[in-house]
């Protein structure tokens, strides 16, 4: 459960203004400098032409899904790293059942983002009434099912690949030479043929 942290961490942040766009009405943007931009340059950049707050140069942009598809690969990524570490120590421990824990590693991160979903309804939001608390709470519920999947997917994949490859290459055996030892058969042949031997001797003299 505490693997979710780092990943929601990544995303912190990101979850304030994502919420904000979505229950408070406010757009989402990010303020770029585009003093030097021509009309052309700024249409390829998504950017809109009115200006924010009066200063010039300054202008709101519509490629924040951009900046979004930079913070959700943030978030797959240091994902995929707590699930491979958390991975490694459960092998390091002798303990193959790793598969629902790799899940549950990279999955608990949207724990954490229905906690800051509960936080965000008191303390920012001015929702009251049967109707609008179950509507939040039940947006924000399929919406932290829907970041369990993915994570727990991505987690999966990365740790059952993880398992494969540290697998794979498989330390060769020691090999030692073989000492060369007497049959037993020949060592009863030589003590017969010497034992008859010392006969003759005997009954020849």
């Amino acid at each position: 459960m505490l693997s979710g942290l780092l990943p929601f961490g990544s995303i912190f942040i990101e979850m304030y203004f994502v919420f904000t766009s979505f229950w408070n009405y406010k757009y989402y943007y990010v303020y770029v400098s585009v003093a030097n931009a021509t009309p052309h340059a700024a249409d390829l950049a998504w950017c809109a032409l009115a200006r924010a707050g009066g200063r010039p140069g300054v202008t709101r942009c519509a490629w924040a899904q951009g900046f979004m598809l930079l913070v959700f690969l943030i978030l797959l990524i240091v994902a995929v790293c707590v699930t491979i570490v958390s991975t490694y120590f459960l092998l390091n421990a002798e303990d193959y059942r790793w598969h629902w824990t790799s899940i549950s590693s990279a999955a608990s991160t949207a724990f954490y983002v229905y906690i800051y979903a509960v936080y965000y309804f008191f303390a920012k939001t001015k929702m009251s009434g049967v109707f609008q608390t179950t509507f939040y709470f039940g947006y924000m519920l399929m919406f932290c099912i829907g970041i369990a999947l993915v994570t727990g997917s991505i987690g999966f994949l990365s740790a059952n690949a993880f398992a494969k490859r540290i697998y794979k290459v498989r330390p060769r055996p020691l090999v030692f030479p073989r000492r060369t030892v007497p049959h037993t058969s020949t060592l009863a042949d030589t003590r017969l043929r010497l034992c008859l031997l010392v006969r003759l001797v005997r009954a020849g003299s």
